[in-house]
């Protein structure tokens, strides 16, 4: 029969709905099940009383909703992320929506004691879940099923803060801006958005809200976000510890799959079928299956559905594709040119062209051109110059824009009219070749060896000596593979097949490289670096010898296996000393550990007095760099580094010797087999499979800098030391971090707070920075800035805006209120800063406060 609500009051305070699926019971059975509620509600009484429930203590759950709303709020959000939710509370709730239970349309499940609604509340727990729960238990997959019946039954995915409320999220930390931008799970942000979560931008200069194709607009849209998302070099860590444990016999392959939320991609990614097809059959992941193109075919996918979804489910507004960020002027076209994303243009062209004619339709086209013809912070720019530079006039890239214009403008007349910094328009670009550092480089002057000519006769090589070893000493057998493809010593020199130059590049020179996006080596660039006297072997020990360290075969193991004793955990001291093995041979056919690790140097900040002029040299590049993280290396002849691509990167080598095998972005793979192997049973396959693998040996005191994208791999000839920093070059890479003045909705009751605490941005009301800066020096102290207050929150907010981490802000790092235009006092002048000569403030006004304190209603 249908199922029946039994509700029962125990005498402890609780009540208790139980669904009965049969009335036709023994009365055994109903004493039974009226016992069995009492304990439950007993449970819940206790439940009541408990301060985890913080405003819920006390609360009766007497209808099936109240059931529901107790799994959402049994912890406060900042509990939830990082404690989870109480699992039997959830399998609760999780029955009632699976016998069907509909929540009421619009239901916010308003938690008045958090300040927030529902969807704010379980988000946390289902991010703590997708963070720590892969792989570990079947806790991740009941909350992800709890949030999708929750959006699926009815309840709004509306995030209203309810006053101040508990929680201080930016924008950016939505759930529908965090799931968009971070791609972890497609089939939840496709039910936010069916649950009605709002699709607003956040908008910075507030005198511009509504005013598409008429002026600038600054912020950032959820177009914005989808362009620059990324997430297949997640997807593949997450196949690959698939695979450890299946080979491993820990899991089986329905086991892992469904641990490891495995259905949140296989719906929208056909890429992922061969790899389901190949676990489901316990076959072994091959590093080529992880290559660069089919994870960018993945990343693709997963993009359209997204932007699918914001065009069928949400009322986004497609005027939006204007909106450009505030720290390189970038909207979303300009995104799709950098990363190679033609199909996001053709979708958005696709929507454009079945817009019915109208006003809005006029507007639509009036901010598509705006977009195109917009220009970034980095040579005046914009997304047509920037896909012919990348990709050149036959791309798919170019084309897909090319179209764009011609259906907002009618025909490409004013293409020509579109001039960069240099003059040039996008026609007189065709690809990297055709890009205007190649002349600029022409004034540079010529690499000191040309690529793939290897030395002249008259080069004596690059000497490695235990005298020059800096105490780590020398390899005995110095590979010499005979000429073969795997070659690191030709004809008795050193091998190098990408361009060189002699000595320290200045930072514009760096710059143009950076544009370039190719490997480049500068020899003895380093040498007279302070790294070259700290880290010699007697000097690192002493200072590093009983710092804990984490060592595997290859670099982050346990992102890729998360098996047991994957990573082993020792002293610098202890793992140096442990040096000298058989495995450091090339002979052997053993892997010796390496110490490769970004972690060390967050947990030993003091290594950054090792190395100022590397930190220096980035905080010197023409354009703001983003340090992503700083890696020590250290490790035996024979370690090294699998074939992956990731950020730029800058490697400086203080002592050993380290050969790398480099893929171009195109052709390249991310593998977990180490280097010594793939050399070995593989290179000569490779080449001989049309892979073009670059090679190029970097001695000690050599600079190396790595393109993003490219692929790359690194095998230690000799005991080998150094520092690898990858980077966001902030005008050319597709960084998406939110600024912290950009928290405040792009709502009417947001404008009207940001009017109420100073004025629209733009007027002088608004600049803090003039604010701030007490002795008019164009940059501000953290004596300034503390005019805000001696808070956490204060010391965050310099650091986040410290971009190039000299302790000072300057007017370009700032990212509160300032206005649009730069004062006087600081365009007209030289600024240098002076230790010690700024002056204490008594307030930072209005506008201060409001950079602090960013919380607003959605509606």
């Amino acid at each position: 029969q249908a199922p029946a609500l039994l509700t029962v009051k125990c005498g402890c305070g609780g009540v208790i709905t139980k669904t009965i699926r049969s009335v036709n019971i023994s009365i055994m059975a109903k004493v039974l099940t009226l016992l069995f509620a009492c304990l439950i509600g007993l449970v819940a009484g206790q439940y009541g009383s408990s301060s985890s429930l913080g405003g819920y203590a006390g609360t009766a759950v007497s209808s099936p909703l109240d059931t529901i709303k107790l799994a959402i709020a049994n912890r406060s959000p900042e509990e939830a992320s990082r404690y989870g939710v109480d699992i039997g509370l959830v399998d609760r709730a999780q029955a009632l929506l699976d016998d069907g239970l509909q929540i009421p349309a619009h239901e916010r499940m308003d938690i008045a004691w958090a300040g927030v609604t529902g969807i704010p509340m379980v988000w946390p727990a289902y991010q703590f879940y997708l963070q720590y729960g892969q792989g570990q238990s079947t806790d991740s997959y009941k909350v992800r099923r709890f949030l999708l019946s929750l959006l699926e039954s009815g309840m709004s995915a509306d995030v209203d803060y309810l006053g101040e409320g508990l929680i201080d999220q930016s924008w950016i930390q939505l759930p529908l801006s965090h799931c968009l931008n971070t791609r972890e799970d497609v089939e939840v942000c496709l039910a936010l958005m069916r649950a009605g979560h709002p699709t607003d931008p956040v908008i910075g200069n507030w005198n511009a809200y509504n005013s598409y194709g008429q002026q600038f607009v600054q912020g950032v849209s959820y177009f914005n976000l989808i362009a620059v998302g990324a997430s297949g070099v997640p997807i593949m860590r997450v196949f690959y510890r698939m695979d450890r444990q299946i080979q491993n016999g820990l899991k089986t392959p329905e086991q892992t799959m469904r641990e490891n939320l495995i259905q949140k991609y296989v719906a929208y990614t056909p890429s992922l079928n061969e790899l389901v097809e190949g676990l489901t059959k316990k076959e072994p992941v091959d590093d080529r299956m992880m290559s660069n193109n089919r994870l960018k075919r993945l990343d693709v996918e997963i993009e359209i559905a997204e932007l699918a979804g914001l065009f069928n489910f949400t009322d986004i507004d497609m005027r939006e594709i204007e909106v450009s960020a505030p720290w390189n002027d970038y909207n979303a076209l300009h995104y799709c040119a950098i990363m190679e994303k033609p199909r996001f243009v053709e979708l958005f062209l696709e929507q454009f062209e079945a817009l019915e004619d109208g006003p809005y339709r006029d507007q639509v086209a009036s901010s598509i051109k705006k977009a195109v013809e917009f220009k970034s912070q980095f040579a005046g720019r914009n997304p047509l110059h920037l896909s012919a530079v990348r990709y050149g006039h036959d791309s798919d890239t170019f084309k897909a824009m090319l179209a764009l214009e011609i259906a907002a403008h009618g025909d490409d007349s004013r293409i020509e009219q579109m001039r960069d910094d240099y003059g040039l328009s996008p026609y007189d670009y065709d690809g990297p070749s055709d890009s205007v550092n190649t002349a600029s480089l022409a004034g540079y002057g010529e690499p000191t060896f040309h690529p793939g000519d290897f030395q002249p006769d008259d080069f004596n090589g690059y000497p490695y000596t235990d005298a020059d070893s800096g105490g780590w000493g020398v390899a005995e057998d110095d590979i010499d593979f005979n000429n073969s493809n795997a070659g690191i010593i030709v004809n008795g020199r050193s091998r190098c097949d990408i361009p060189e130059f002699e000595g320290m590049p200045t930072p514009e020179e760096v710059g143009l490289w950076l544009e370039r996006n190719e490997p480049v080596m500068w020899r003895n660039a380093v040498r007279d670096w302070s790294i070259r006297d700290n880290w010699k072997k007697e000097n690192f020990v002493k200072h590093y010898s009983s710092r804990e360290i984490s060592t595997a075969h290859i670099p982050y193991a346990e992102s890729f296996d998360n098996t047991a004793g994957i990573t082993k955990k020792t002293t610098m001291g202890e793992y140096i000393k442990a040096w000298g093995k058989s495995d450091e041979t090339w002979a052997d056919e053993a892997i010796p550990e390496y110490m490769f690790s970004g972690q060390f140097t967050e947990e030993n900040p003091d290594i950054d007095d090792d190395m100022p002029e590397f930190l220096d040299l980035l905080a010197k590049l023409p354009y703001p760099t983003k340090i992503m993280a700083k890696q020590l290396f250290v490790g035996p002849a024979m370690s090294g580094a699998p074939m992956h691509w990731h950020n730029t990167a800058m490697n400086a080598l203080a002592y050993g010797r380290k050969h790398w095998y480099l893929l171009r972005p195109n052709q390249t793979f991310y593998s977990v087999w180490p280097t010594k192997y793939m050399v070995k049973e593989e290179l000569d396959n490779l080449n001989d499979q049309g892979y073009e693998v670059l090679q190029c040996s970097q001695n000690a005191g050599d600079l190396l800098l790595v393109g993003q994208s490219w692929g790359h791999a690194t095998l230690n000839q000799h005991p080998t030391i150094g520092m690898a920093i990858e980077f966001t070059y902030r005008v050319l890479s597709t960084e998406m971090q939110l600024p912290n003045f950009m928290k405040e909705m792009a709502t009417p009751a947001g404008q009207a707070k940001l009017q109420a605490a100073g004025g629209q941005a733009g007027q002088n009301s608004q600049n803090l920075f003039v604010q701030l800066d007490a002795d008019q020096d164009g940059f501000l102290s953290r004596t300034e800035f503390s005019v805000l207050g001696d808070t956490s929150d204060v010391k965050n907010l310099f650091r986040n805006d410290d971009i190039n981490g000299d302790n000072m802000i300057s007017w370009d790092e700032f990212t509160g209120p300032k206005g649009d235009t730069k004062p006087a006092y600081i365009q007209n002048s030289e600024h240098t800063r002076l230790p010690g000569s700024s002056q204490r403030r008594t307030g930072g006004g209005d506008a201060g406060a409001t950079y602090l304190q960013q919380r607003s209603p959605r509606r």
